[in-house]
Protein backbone atom coordinates (compact mmCIF):
# COMPACT_ATOMS: atom_id res chain seq x y z
CA UNK A 1 0.00 0.00 0.00
CA UNK A 2 2.91 2.25 0.83
CA UNK A 3 4.46 1.73 -2.47
CA UNK A 4 0.98 2.20 -4.02
CA UNK A 5 1.06 5.61 -2.99
CA UNK A 6 4.23 6.85 -3.39
CA UNK A 7 3.43 6.56 -7.31
CA UNK A 8 -0.06 7.86 -6.83
CA UNK A 9 0.78 11.11 -4.35
CA UNK A 10 2.97 13.33 -7.09
CA UNK A 11 0.06 11.70 -10.00
CA UNK A 12 -2.67 13.57 -7.74
CA UNK A 13 -0.11 16.30 -6.97
CA UNK A 14 0.56 16.85 -10.95
CA UNK A 15 -3.20 17.00 -11.66
CA UNK A 16 -4.07 20.35 -8.93
CA UNK A 17 -1.08 22.35 -10.27
CA UNK A 18 -2.72 21.74 -14.11
CA UNK A 19 -5.35 23.64 -13.01
CA UNK A 20 -2.86 26.92 -12.72
CA UNK A 21 -2.75 28.42 -16.06
CA UNK A 22 -0.07 30.69 -15.78
CA UNK A 23 3.13 30.52 -14.43
CA UNK A 24 5.69 33.85 -14.24
CA UNK A 25 8.77 32.14 -13.39
CA UNK A 26 11.29 33.39 -10.62
CA UNK A 27 13.83 36.23 -11.95
CA UNK A 28 16.70 34.97 -14.45
CA UNK A 29 19.63 36.10 -12.30
CA UNK A 30 21.85 36.61 -15.56
CA UNK A 31 19.93 39.21 -17.15
CA UNK A 32 18.73 40.78 -13.39
CA UNK A 33 20.36 42.95 -11.16
CA UNK A 34 20.91 46.37 -9.50
CA UNK A 35 22.83 48.94 -11.50
CA UNK A 36 25.00 52.12 -11.27
CA UNK A 37 23.16 54.29 -13.08
CA UNK A 38 26.19 56.53 -14.13
CA UNK A 39 28.18 52.97 -15.92
CA UNK A 40 25.61 50.46 -16.21
CA UNK A 41 27.99 48.13 -14.02
CA UNK A 42 26.48 45.98 -11.01
CA UNK A 43 26.68 47.47 -7.76
CA UNK A 44 29.14 46.18 -5.09
CA UNK A 45 27.47 43.94 -2.56
CA UNK A 46 23.93 44.58 -3.81
CA UNK A 47 21.52 41.11 -3.12
CA UNK A 48 18.42 40.66 -5.28
CA UNK A 49 16.35 37.51 -5.00
CA UNK A 50 12.37 36.17 -6.13
CA UNK A 51 9.97 33.75 -5.37
CA UNK A 52 6.54 32.81 -6.93
CA UNK A 53 2.85 33.45 -4.92
CA UNK A 54 0.53 31.59 -3.99
CA UNK A 55 -2.15 30.94 -6.83
CA UNK A 56 -4.58 33.16 -6.90
CA UNK A 57 -7.20 34.22 -10.16
CA UNK A 58 -5.60 31.85 -12.05
CA UNK A 59 -2.17 33.13 -11.95
CA UNK A 60 1.07 31.87 -9.94
CA UNK A 61 2.32 35.53 -9.81
CA UNK A 62 5.93 36.71 -8.32
CA UNK A 63 7.88 38.98 -6.16
CA UNK A 64 11.34 39.99 -5.65
CA UNK A 65 13.28 41.85 -3.03
CA UNK A 66 16.66 43.08 -2.22
CA UNK A 67 19.33 45.58 -0.80
CA UNK A 68 21.69 47.76 -2.48
CA UNK A 69 23.87 50.46 -1.21
CA UNK A 70 25.67 53.60 -3.42
CA UNK A 71 28.03 56.17 -2.80
CA UNK A 72 28.48 59.40 -4.99
CA UNK A 73 29.44 59.14 -8.40
CA UNK A 74 32.40 61.67 -8.57
CA UNK A 75 30.68 64.73 -7.91
CA UNK A 76 26.98 63.78 -8.75
CA UNK A 77 25.00 61.84 -5.77
CA UNK A 78 23.53 58.56 -6.19
CA UNK A 79 21.67 57.27 -8.67
CA UNK A 80 21.10 53.32 -9.43
CA UNK A 81 18.23 50.91 -10.53
CA UNK A 82 16.80 47.62 -10.14
CA UNK A 83 16.08 45.30 -13.40
CA UNK A 84 14.10 41.80 -12.72
CA UNK A 85 13.10 39.78 -15.37
CA UNK A 86 11.72 36.34 -16.37
CA UNK A 87 10.13 33.94 -18.17
CA UNK A 88 6.36 32.49 -18.02
CA UNK A 89 3.92 30.35 -19.18
CA UNK A 90 0.35 29.10 -19.81
CA UNK A 91 -2.97 30.47 -21.46
CA UNK A 92 -5.65 32.91 -19.49
CA UNK A 93 -8.93 30.77 -19.05
CA UNK A 94 -10.84 33.31 -18.19
CA UNK A 95 -10.73 37.84 -18.54
CA UNK A 96 -7.99 38.75 -15.83
CA UNK A 97 -7.02 41.91 -14.10
CA UNK A 98 -2.87 42.31 -13.23
CA UNK A 99 -1.61 43.95 -10.85
CA UNK A 100 1.55 45.26 -8.91
CA UNK A 101 2.54 46.19 -4.84
CA UNK A 102 5.60 48.23 -4.57
CA UNK A 103 6.90 48.39 -1.29
CA UNK A 104 10.38 49.66 -0.12
CA UNK A 105 12.72 51.92 2.19
CA UNK A 106 15.61 54.19 1.23
CA UNK A 107 18.32 55.64 4.13
CA UNK A 108 20.22 58.34 3.81
CA UNK A 109 21.34 61.28 5.55
CA UNK A 110 20.48 64.59 4.11
CA UNK A 111 19.85 67.69 6.72
CA UNK A 112 17.12 69.29 4.34
CA UNK A 113 15.59 65.34 3.52
CA UNK A 114 13.75 67.23 0.04
CA UNK A 115 12.76 63.75 -0.98
CA UNK A 116 14.77 61.56 -3.37
CA UNK A 117 13.31 61.17 -6.96
CA UNK A 118 11.98 57.28 -7.47
CA UNK A 119 10.09 55.57 -10.83
CA UNK A 120 9.31 52.03 -11.30
CA UNK A 121 7.53 49.91 -14.44
CA UNK A 122 6.16 46.67 -14.27
CA UNK A 123 5.15 44.98 -17.76
CA UNK A 124 3.99 41.44 -18.32
CA UNK A 125 4.59 40.63 -22.25
CA UNK A 126 1.84 39.02 -23.62
CA UNK A 127 0.08 37.47 -27.01
CA UNK A 128 -2.16 40.58 -27.06
CA UNK A 129 0.64 42.65 -25.94
CA UNK A 130 2.40 44.36 -23.39
CA UNK A 131 0.47 45.04 -19.98
CA UNK A 132 2.10 48.50 -17.58
CA UNK A 133 1.90 49.87 -14.88
CA UNK A 134 3.95 53.07 -13.84
CA UNK A 135 4.89 54.30 -10.54
CA UNK A 136 6.70 57.19 -9.46
CA UNK A 137 7.36 59.83 -5.94
CA UNK A 138 9.29 61.13 -3.61
CA UNK A 139 10.98 59.16 -0.97
CA UNK A 140 11.93 60.26 2.64
CA UNK A 141 14.59 58.99 4.80
CA UNK A 142 13.84 55.55 6.80
CA UNK A 143 10.10 56.11 5.81
CA UNK A 144 8.80 52.65 3.95
CA UNK A 145 7.05 53.76 0.30
CA UNK A 146 3.99 51.36 -0.42
CA UNK A 147 2.61 51.66 -4.18
CA UNK A 148 0.15 50.08 -6.20
CA UNK A 149 -1.02 50.21 -9.52
CA UNK A 150 -2.86 48.09 -12.26
CA UNK A 151 -1.40 46.62 -15.20
CA UNK A 152 -2.83 48.12 -18.68
CA UNK A 153 -2.52 47.87 -22.01
CA UNK A 154 -3.63 51.07 -25.06
CA UNK A 155 -7.12 49.39 -24.82
CA UNK A 156 -7.71 47.70 -21.05
CA UNK A 157 -7.29 46.81 -17.94
CA UNK A 158 -8.63 43.16 -18.54
CA UNK A 159 -6.20 41.07 -19.96
CA UNK A 160 -8.50 39.28 -22.21
CA UNK A 161 -9.89 34.83 -21.69
CA UNK A 162 -6.93 32.91 -24.59
CA UNK A 163 -3.79 35.40 -24.21
CA UNK A 164 -0.82 33.89 -23.30
CA UNK A 165 1.39 34.75 -20.44
CA UNK A 166 5.05 35.13 -22.01
CA UNK A 167 7.47 37.27 -20.15
CA UNK A 168 7.31 40.01 -17.10
CA UNK A 169 9.94 42.81 -16.12
CA UNK A 170 10.18 44.87 -13.21
CA UNK A 171 12.46 47.92 -12.53
CA UNK A 172 12.62 50.69 -9.84
CA UNK A 173 15.06 53.81 -10.49
CA UNK A 174 16.52 55.87 -7.37
CA UNK A 175 18.09 59.16 -7.25
CA UNK A 176 18.62 62.25 -9.35
CA UNK A 177 20.54 61.49 -12.09
CA UNK A 178 23.45 63.77 -12.70
CA UNK A 179 22.84 66.00 -10.20
CA UNK A 180 25.38 67.48 -7.66
CA UNK A 181 22.72 68.06 -4.64
CA UNK A 182 21.73 65.44 -2.76
CA UNK A 183 23.13 62.76 -0.39
CA UNK A 184 26.36 61.37 -0.08
CA UNK A 185 24.94 57.78 0.42
CA UNK A 186 21.59 55.57 -0.72
CA UNK A 187 20.79 52.81 1.01
CA UNK A 188 18.31 50.42 -0.96
CA UNK A 189 15.97 48.34 1.54
CA UNK A 190 12.97 46.07 -0.42
CA UNK A 191 11.89 43.43 2.24
CA UNK A 192 10.30 40.44 0.84
CA UNK A 193 6.59 41.22 0.89
CA UNK A 194 7.43 43.81 -1.67
CA UNK A 195 7.71 44.87 -5.41
CA UNK A 196 4.91 41.60 -6.84
CA UNK A 197 3.15 41.04 -10.45
CA UNK A 198 -0.25 39.14 -9.19
CA UNK A 199 -3.62 38.35 -10.56
CA UNK A 200 -5.53 41.55 -8.80
CA UNK A 201 -8.98 42.93 -7.98
CA UNK A 202 -11.40 41.54 -5.44
CA UNK A 203 -12.26 37.80 -5.89
CA UNK A 204 -15.19 37.15 -8.50
CA UNK A 205 -16.76 34.45 -10.28
CA UNK A 206 -14.66 35.60 -13.61
CA UNK A 207 -11.72 35.91 -11.33
CA UNK A 208 -11.75 31.89 -10.93
CA UNK A 209 -8.82 29.60 -11.43
CA UNK A 210 -9.18 28.65 -14.74
CA UNK A 211 -9.76 25.00 -15.40
CA UNK A 212 -11.38 25.26 -12.31
CA UNK A 213 -13.81 21.97 -13.43
CA UNK A 214 -10.71 19.62 -14.35
CA UNK A 215 -9.57 17.93 -17.36
CA UNK A 216 -10.79 14.27 -17.71
CA UNK A 217 -7.26 13.18 -17.37
CA UNK A 218 -7.28 14.81 -13.69
CA UNK A 219 -10.23 13.42 -12.34
CA UNK A 220 -8.82 10.23 -13.23
CA UNK A 221 -5.13 10.79 -11.21
CA UNK A 222 -7.49 11.87 -8.67
CA UNK A 223 -9.70 9.70 -8.15
CA UNK A 224 -7.30 7.11 -8.14
CA UNK A 225 -5.36 8.60 -5.79
CA UNK A 226 -8.86 8.84 -3.39
CA UNK A 227 -9.47 5.16 -4.16
CA UNK A 228 -5.73 4.75 -2.89
CA UNK A 229 -6.60 6.59 0.66
CA UNK A 230 -9.99 5.00 1.10
CA UNK A 231 -8.14 1.68 0.59
CA UNK A 232 -6.05 1.99 2.84
CA UNK A 233 -8.54 3.37 5.63
CA UNK A 234 -10.29 0.51 4.73
CA UNK A 235 -7.19 -1.89 5.62
CA UNK A 236 -6.23 -0.37 8.97
CA UNK A 237 -9.79 -0.51 9.71
CA UNK A 238 -10.17 -4.19 9.16
CA UNK A 239 -6.60 -4.78 11.65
Amino acid sequence: MKTLWKTIAPLAVLALQANAAVLLNPLDPATSGIYDNYTDDLLAGYSLDSQQLPLLGGIVGVKVWGSATMGRHGEFTPSFYLKANGSASGTLGVDTKLGTTLNFTLNFLDPQDNGILWNAQAVVTTSDGDYLAELSGFAHNGVPVFASAPLNSFQSAIVPAGTTILSWYMYLGLGDYGSPYGPDQLTLTIPSNSFDIRASGPPSKSDDPPNSTPEPASLAMLGVALLAIGLGRNRRARQ
